[in-house]
Parts: C-alpha cells; structure tokens; sequence
C-alpha cells in the first residue's frame, strides 16, 4: 500500500482480513485435517465420511483429534504489514474467516491482532453469503475494507468499501472489475517452478530399476522396451503422487527442519488443496499408463501406492521395519519391470537387489542423510 493511498484512508474504516490463503498462505481446515490424519487415521477418515455435508461440524470434530501449530503456519508477509499499517493509522483489523471461530481467535492473538474475530462455529459455516451478511450486519454495507483470494469472497467484496485480492486469476479478475469498485492485487509469486519442484523429477531416476530385467537377461527387444518405458513412467507418477502424500503428512517436521522448511508445501508457495488434487491425479495417470501395459504391472503399481502410503503413515516411524520397507519399495520396481517385459525373474536378481538396497537404507539411517 502507498503512502497516498493510507492518506486517502478513513481512519474509522476497518480493514476485514480472509485468513486462509489471504494472511495465510495456507487453509487451516487442510492443515487441520493433515494434522488430524497423522494423529488418528482411522478416526480421521470416519469424521470425514460422517460429517461431510455438515462443515461446520467437520471443523470442530476435526480439532477435537489434533490441532495444527499456528505458529508454524505461513503467513503472507504482504497482508500482515497491510494490516500492521492500518492499524498504526488507528483503523480496527478484523480477521473473518470459515474455519474454526476459537483457531481464528488463537491465530489473532499469535499475529497481535487484538480485536473482535469472525469464524465458524458448529452451527455456522462461515463462508460467501453468510460471512458477508455477518459483516454487513456488524459494519453496515460499505462500512469495511475486504482482503480475500477467491470467488468464495465474491460476497463479501461486494459489500465492502475497497476490494484487496490477492493473487486473482483472469476469470476472478473480471468479477472483481464487474462490482466496480476499487481493486488492490496483492500479487502471490507461485509459480510452476514450484510444482515441478514439489514432483521432485530428479527422483525419477529410481525407476531405472524397471530395466534391470532386461539388461540382465540380454534382452532388448523394441516391443519389451516400450511396455517396460510406459511402466517406469507410470511408476515415476505414481512415485510424485507418494512424495506429495509424504510431505503432507509431514508438514510440522517439514517446518521445523531448517532445510525442509523451504519446500513448496511447507513454505505454503503450493496450496495444500492443489497438492492434493495433484497427488490423485498424478496416481490415477500412473495407474491408467499401467493397465495399458498390462493387469500385472497394474497391480503391482497399486501395489507400490498403497505401500508408499503405509510407509509415510505407519512404517518410517517402526524401527527396522523402515528399512525393510525401503528396501522393498526399490524391489517392486525390479519385479514390475519384470512384468512389463514378461521376463522371468531369476531368485538370484531378487536376493541381490534387496540386499544391496537393505545395506543402502541402513548406510542412509547411519549417515542421518
């Protein structure tokens, strides 16, 4: 914001912040439900198919497993000094917001934005209509500024004095331009770079192994190698979709790790829920490529998902059990690429290759890499 423009401003005014995916870079309903998953999978998956039609109540039950830690969570720096600003110039700062009412005010007072809070409570899913009707109500048409990131605030702006977007995409862009009211962009900075990072394609050269087969049984055959190229493509998806799962599930490590803190997700430079639909599709891509090669490279691929997950769930955190688990998930990629090529797998490539891949994890585990 210029310095002309917090001239112009009406003291009086207050400025209404959105929190997820505006003064956050992140939605707390997702980072709820994540942290909630790691705690209890069982009881997780339960609330969420139990509770589905009733958000408001999905929030809550949600805290009830486990919380996020706020003060972990990323925060758009351009947001919070707008909102730091207004409030030198002696404007009230609100934050309205359809997660959780009690996580809206604990984040409220993390940020020292003290003042009263707007949020969702068991019986009342505060988002569009109803979040704007609140508003109005408690600041009359027009009595308020409204900073949001997407066609859910529609109604909101509409009710506001000036409009803050952050980030809108040419299809919200028009609608905001349609209200006619002045318009702040509040630029984002994701990219694709981001994504790409997120699928870590480096990693793809594991699936190398599918060719192992082949080469140790001299066969090249132009056929073998397209089936055995369309299953490694298959199982490099399928590895992005696992990865982005991992990350997921380790969000607080992830933030914690001087390091790690950096990635795409953690950093909150790629929405949890644009993850999460990158991940089914990136699987459900992997899974097509697979049956087209064959019913058992397909089942060993959903084979390898499922596996996948448990590690990232269940398994990393089981001493040794960890290591057997790594290990195997470099075989699958031996026997699947066996299939692809209708080779026979000799018992003596199938003992080589997890030994050496047990001793690789258990040199990974001594060395902390």
């Amino acid at each position: 914001m210029t310095n002309e423009q917090m001239k112009d401003e009406v003291p009086a005014v207050p400025l209404v912040l959105d929190v997820d995916g505006t003064l956050l870079r992140t939605d707390m309903l997702y980072e709820t439900f994540w942290a909630a998953l790691r705690c209890n999978l069982v009881a997780t998956l339960w609330i969420l198919f139990t509770l589905w039609s009733h958000p408001a109540r999905l929030k809550r039950e949600l805290r009830r497993i486990a919380e996020p830690r706020l003060e972990l969570l990323p925060v758009r720096a351009e947001i919070l000094e707008m909102a730091r600003a207004a409030r030198t110039q002696g404007r009230p700062v609100h934050l309205a917001s359809g997660s959780d009412r009690e996580l809206v005010a604990t984040l409220a007072k993390q940020l020292d934005l003290p003042s009263t809070h707007f949020g969702s409570t068991p019986d009342c899913n505060l988002t569009g209509r109803v979040k704007a009707e609140s508003l109005v109500e408690t600041f009359g048409e027009g009595g308020f500024d409204y900073a949001g990131n997407s066609a859910s605030d529609l109604k909101c702006w509409a009710a506001a004095r000036r409009i803050i977007a952050v980030s809108p995409n040419p299809a919200l862009s028009m609608r905001l331009k349609a209200i006619g009211k002045p318009v702040e962009v509040v630029p984002d900075g994701t990219g694709w770079r981001d994504v790409i990072r997120e699928l870590r394609p480096h990693q793809w050269i594991k699936n190398l192994l599918l060719f192992l087969p082949m080469l140790a049984a001299h066969q090249f055959n132009p056929d073998q190698l397209l089936t055995v190229l369309l299953a490694a493509i298959g199982f490099s998806f399928c590895a992005s979709s696992i990865y982005i799962s991992n990350d997921l599930l380790d969000l607080e490590a992830d933030r914690l790790h001087p390091a790690k803190k950096s990635r795409p997700i953690a950093s909150g430079r790629l929405p949890i829920r644009s993850a999460m639909i990158a991940s089914v599709g990136l699987a459900v891509a992997g899974l097509c490529l697979a049956l087209l090669v064959g019913a058992s490279v397909f089942l060993m691929t959903a084979g390898y998902i499922v596996a996948g997950l448990l590690y990232s769930l269940l398994w990393k955190r089981a001493r040794w059990v960890d290591l057997l688990a790594l290990a195997s998930l470099y075989l699958m990629r031996v026997i699947t690429g066996a299939f692809a090529a209708k080779i026979p797998l000799s018992p003596w490539l199938v003992g080589i290759v997890f030994a050496v891949f047990l001793a690789l994890a258990m040199v990974k585990r001594l060395t902390g890499l």
